[in-house]
């Protein structure tokens, strides 16, 4: 057929293909962008700076992986506990935070205070997807 035929696509299977990917990411976006939101507004700051109360959490559930003497669970409760006690480390402002040490007392810990860069990166990575107005000349009043 010729070139610029009104309702002939000679790619038709790419243009549709690109068709429901755009729609795809769209579906996607909108279902999760609330999700999003949420944990960029972290209202209580507990996902860029840590919890206390979290790793209290972890550390009971280690002494109770100890008290079962199962060695997988023990080993499972240690590795949760590592890496929380390494996100705080980086994450927790200037306060610092406690760790519960095996005899019972606490040790602080003063944290590196990166949350808010964490945070800033999250939202420069966001902002990626986000679609920016476009200015094609026209002027609508």
């Amino acid at each position: 057929m010729r070139v610029g035929t009104p309702g002939w696509d000679p790619d038709l299977v790419r243009s549709t293909s690109e068709h429901l990917e755009r729609q795809a990411h769209i579906a996607g976006k909108n279902l999760h962008n609330h999700q999003i939101a949420e944990i960029m507004a972290d209202r209580k700051g507990e996902l860029w700076f840590g919890s206390q109360r979290k790793l209290d959490e972890l550390v009971e559930n280690l002494r109770v992986a100890e008290a079962g003497g199962n060695k997988h669970k023990i080993h499972m409760a240690e590795r949760a506990l590592a890496e929380y006690q390494h996100q705080m480390l980086h994450s927790s402002g200037s306060d610092g935070f406690q760790v519960k040490q095996k005899d019972g007392t606490y040790k602080t810990f003063k944290g590196l205070g990166k949350g808010n860069r964490y945070r800033d990166v999250g939202a420069d990575v966001n902002s990626l997807s986000q679609p920016e107005p476009r200015y094609d000349g026209w002027v609508r009043l």
